[in-house]
């Protein structure tokens, strides 16, 4: 190799390796810090009010005979067939939601919510009835829609993940 060539490939080596520098002191600078225990405990706490909300408004919502379902997360293709399903079948409605953003306090309320609402509505329509609703709602999907099989959604079971998820963890994911 040519001493023009080194130089050429040593001085593009350097303005790498210095843009390599400037980009380190840059993740460095604005790399969040580790949470510390209390703002670990503050947020567990929130998170624990956030589930208690959430079944208190679907105990309320059920004394006042009102059932329904929320929903967060990304639905499935066959979601709407779904819902009108559970609104014809059992008079359950759609009640307000979140789509796949959130924050985490969100999603555990509606995961309590949703939660509390499932056992009313298996006490009051007998047990696995949603997830039978759903398979109903997926085959009229794909009778409509010529289909072997549905895009789901990322869980592909259910198309509500946060009705779904009978999990203690983040309401609307499966962890």
């Amino acid at each position: 190799m040519s001493t023009q060539v080194k130089k050429g490939v040593m001085g593009g080596l350097c303005g790498i390796a210095v843009l390599l520098c400037v980009a380190d002191v840059w993740i460095f600078l604005w790399t969040p810090k580790p949470a510390s225990p209390s703002d670990l405990a503050q947020r567990q706490i929130r998170r624990l009010q956030a589930h208690q909300a959430g079944a208190e408004v679907a105990r309320q919502d059920i004394g006042r005979s009102v059932l329904q379902l929320r929903s967060a997360g990304l639905p499935a293709a066959w979601s709407r067939e779904y819902r009108q399903l559970l609104r014809t079948r059992y008079n359950i409605a759609e009640g307000s939601g979140l789509g796949c953003t959130g924050t985490e306090e969100e999603f555990a309320s509606i995961h309590s919510y949703n939660r509390t609402m499932r056992v009313e509505i298996e006490r009051k329509y007998g047990q696995g009835v949603l997830e039978q609703a759903a398979k109903d709602a997926e085959s009229a999907f794909k009778d409509k829609h010529g289909m072997a099989e549905p895009k789901h959604a990322a869980d592909g079971s259910q198309p509500f993940r946060s009705e779904a998820d009978r999990t203690s963890g983040a309401a609307g994911s499966r962890r």
